[in-house]
């Protein structure tokens, strides 16, 4: 079992989850069912959160997406780059402020700036491309508003874990290795 022997370091969870993730990226994280992209999402937003680094949305696009989205000349997106905008850029935001919270202490006043930045980033995203998906989107925004909300107001994953009956579906995996040592 991966956490017989306790916590793992920061660095270990890392490996673990490079050893895990697809190595190159593919329609899944942007696709129609939210599952695998809510999976995939929360494990490299984790990832890079164990690595000390923040996760841009480019480096989890395909690679002709991640070549659009990074080239400032860009006006006319693909059809393939606005749907992982949207999708993507819509629930990214939400994904990295959920993976800080677990991961480290945030002040109430940080969260506050962290919180308004990531509906202005997450609003922004979801303006960006029309998609009959608005409501899918939307339902799993709620979702990690509402883990969210939950996480700023407990004082440790214990007791997060506590309230989601010690193993809700989407946050174990990143309740698990959040419990890394720095």
């Amino acid at each position: 079992m991966l956490f017989s022997g306790g916590a793992l370091t920061a660095l270990e969870g890392a490996a673990v989850l490079d050893r895990h993730l697809p190595k190159k990226n593919n329609y899944r994280i942007s696709g129609d069912f939210g599952v695998a992209r809510d999976r995939l999402l929360r494990a490299h937003v984790l990832n890079a959160t164990l690595l000390g680094k923040e996760i841009e949305i480019h480096e989890l696009a395909e690679e002709a997406v991640a070549k659009e989205l990074l080239d400032p000349k860009a006006s006319n997106f693909s059809r393939e780059s606005r749907v992982f905008r949207h999708r993507v850029g819509t629930l990214l935001p939400w994904h990295i402020l959920r993976t800080k919270l677990l991961h480290g202490k945030m002040s109430e006043d940080e969260f506050e700036i962290r919180l308004q930045g990531t509906i202005e980033g997450s609003d922004k995203s979801q303006r960006s491309e029309y998609s009959e998906h608005v409501s899918h989107t939307k339902s799993e925004i709620a979702v990690l508003r509402f883990e969210v909300d939950l996480l700023a107001k407990k004082k440790n994953s214990d007791e997060v874990m506590t309230c989601f009956g010690g193993g809700y579906r989407q946050t174990s995996l990143a309740y698990d290795l959040a419990r890394c040592r720095t």
